[in-house]
């Protein structure tokens, strides 16, 4: 969604400045910053579009997805439903991880390692992790 609204907030600035420039006897100054203007939200939406979405971020202090963040002691429950790691935390949100889109390996370490966390947050071994 940032890609297409950097479109077309160049596409508007392109739009205006030929608007705009139509209306000026020297646009010299216009040209250069409406044209340094459209290549740097280019350039953005390109850098968007290039790199690799980032669906879970775990570190020593908390977690962070697309549209989530919190920390280890914010965490109530946790569970692992149809391919589903879902997260409950203490101000009753839930946030559901999808793991198909990891590797076999990588969705159990990940697992193991929200487990872990969470357990070494809590300091005690309330989560265990579930077999399927």
């Amino acid at each position: 969604m940032t890609t297409g609204v950097l479109f077309i907030i160049a596409a508007v600035a392109v739009i205006a400045w030929f608007l705009v420039r139509g209306a000026l006897d020297d646009s010299t100054l216009l040209d250069s910053i409406v044209g340094i203007a459209v290549a740097i939200l280019a350039l953005g939406a390109v850098i968007l579009n290039v790199r690799q979405p980032v669906l879970l971020t775990l570190d020593p202090i908390g977690f962070r997805g697309r549209k989530f963040d919190g920390t280890w002691r914010d965490i109530e429950d946790v569970f692992l439903k149809d391919g589903i790691l879902g997260i409950t935390t203490t101000a009753n949100m839930t946030y559901e991880v999808p793991l198909k889109y990891f590797e076999v390996d990588d969705q159990r370490n990940i697992v193991a390692e929200v487990y872990g966390r969470l357990n070494e947050a809590h300091r005690y071994k309330r989560f265990e992790i579930p077999s399927e």
